[in-house]
């Protein structure tokens, strides 16, 4: 294996980056200062593409900008490879708080599992969803509530379905009562969507990058927990129930202490 080759290996690897990210990160260390046109123009990527993958870049913290000047464009520098060591171990103590918070987090999911099994059944509803027709309904009345909480791979929801992202923008900028907090994927797709949100009334965390969102949408709202999934098709689930609803936003604000706000 050439040299290229094992940084490439590594850079996607043990940091996930992308193809794109990896090149202009390499681009930068030889080419520091430079700016988003100078890159673009030097690599062939195009613009829209270049801003979007330095800006994720600067969330990793491997690169880092300057404004010389009032109106003057910023110039964006790639931090010395030693900064890699020091996010490494950023990520060796996050990983070991994780663990600390492990045995807490598996205690509140069994009493979660415990309690619907011991809640009144009669008091639940259960309702299943199939193709993407029925699913929209699930959508529709999440739409209606005044508070919503989800976890979401917007990536996939984007794929599954296209129009989602805008109609939850469109409907919390018309819906001033409406409050929404989402820990989303760690993805170009969802810092995407974070940042078209109305600030004021969106809320949002990244989960860290070694978390795998496999569902498309776990939401909570209204005493309603539904999850919409896709394998062979898309489906999902409503469960409608008090205790349900409250044990999942639970765990769901302890996850969201941990994790640290996401400065878009």
């Amino acid at each position: 294996m050439d040299i290229s080759a094992e940084i490439y290996e590594f850079l996607t690897k043990k940091f996930e980056l992308s193809d794109k990210e990896v090149e202009l990160y390499l681009y930068l260390l030889k080419n520091s200062p430079t700016t988003v046109l100078e890159a673009a123009e030097a690599t062939g990527i195009k613009r829209p593409t270049v801003h979007a993958n330095l800006e994720t870049l600067l969330q990793k913290n491997l690169i880092k900008q300057v404004h010389k000047g009032q109106g003057s464009r910023r110039a964006l520098f790639a931090e010395p490879p030693e900064k890699l060591a020091i996010l490494m171990e950023q990520k060796k103590s996050e990983l070991a708080l994780a663990e600390k918070q492990l045995p807490s987090i598996i205690e509140k999911l069994s009493g979660l599992v415990k309690e619907t099994q011991e809640s009144n059944t009669n008091n639940m509803e259960v309702r299943y969803y199939h193709g993407k027709n029925e699913v929209r309904f699930i959508y529709e009345e999440a739409s209606k509530a005044k508070e919503f909480r989800a976890y979401l791979n917007c990536k996939k929801l984007s794929n599954a379905f296209p129009n989602n992202p805008n109609k939850f923008i469109e409907v919390l900028e018309a819906r001033e009562d409406m409050q929404m907090w989402e820990i989303v994927e760690d993805s170009l797709e969802a810092r995407d969507y974070a940042l078209k949100m109305p600030q004021t009334r969106y809320h949002c965390r990244i989960a860290p990058s070694e978390a795998n969102l496999s569902v498309i949408d776990y939401m909570m709202f209204d005493d309603n927990v539904a999850i919409v999934n896709f394998n062979s098709s898309i489906n999902g689930i409503m469960i409608s129930d008090s205790n349900v609803y409250q044990n999942n936003k639970a765990i769901f604000e302890f996850i969201w202490r941990v994790l640290k706000p996401y400065k878009g």
